[in-house]
């Protein structure tokens, strides 16, 4: 930002006042949420999955969406319960990838909660009694980053103990508790007691240039 401002104000000031810093920018995302994703890609998931409901009239439509969810929380949930580690397999993922590196860390006691990790590439700072470390991934992501694995290794502890309750397998079992329950047929629906004279017109929409994607 700093090289910006001097190269090109105009796109330094636009880009600050864009949005605060603290939503676009990892660094300064609160730790709170534990997850540093800055992309979409979960709307995208979405809207793959809902490909060809999409298409439909609104009530069809959103008819497919709840059955294809009820379907999924019911498959998820009778994986989870069967799966045998306490992390699901992404974030044991992220675990194992950062636990490999651990071992080129060398992690110093000060006497009381903090360690001092050093390694190839620098030199941080774990608090155990916290759960942070000065690089602040394991904030971001509620994960224990590499300096913090070795600081974990070190106190021959199980790392798993030291990820966030929000991607513990425990979690994920009362998450999927939560069902979507089965419903009647339209033709079987209570009548609106709305007045019958009322008629939803289509939305307004003007045509754009050129072939249209659908």
């Amino acid at each position: 930002m700093d090289a910006l401002q001097t190269e090109y104000p105009s796109a330094h000031q636009w880009l600050s006042g864009v949005a605060p810093k603290e939503k676009w920018v990892k660094a300064f995302f609160s730790p709170h949420t534990c997850c540093d994703v800055i992309l979409n890609n979960i709307c995208e998931t979405f809207n793959s999955k809902i490909a060809l409901a999409q298409e439909k009239a609104i009530i069809s439509m959103l008819e497919d969406i709840r059955t294809s969810q009820m379907e999924r929380i019911q498959i998820r949930g009778q994986w989870i319960k069967s799966y045998d580690h306490a992390v699901p397999p992404v974030i044991k993922e992220l675990v194992d990838k950062w636990y490999a590196r651990a071992s080129s860390w060398r992690a110093t006691w000060n006497g009381q909660s903090s360690y001092q990790v050093s390694g190839p590439s620098g030199q941080y700072v774990v608090n155990m009694r916290d759960l942070t470390c000065s690089c602040r991934l394991w904030q971001l992501t509620g994960i224990p980053c590499t300096h913090a694995i070795a600081t974990i290794n070190k106190n021959g502890d199980d790392v798993t103990r030291f990820v966030s309750r929000y991607y513990l397998k425990s979690t994920m079992i009362m998450l999927y508790e939560n069902v979507l329950y089965p419903i009647n047929e339209v033709a079987s629906w209570p009548k609106s007691t709305a007045d019958g004279s009322v008629e939803l017109a289509p939305p307004r929409s003007k045509r754009q240039r050129g072939r249209p994607e659908t």
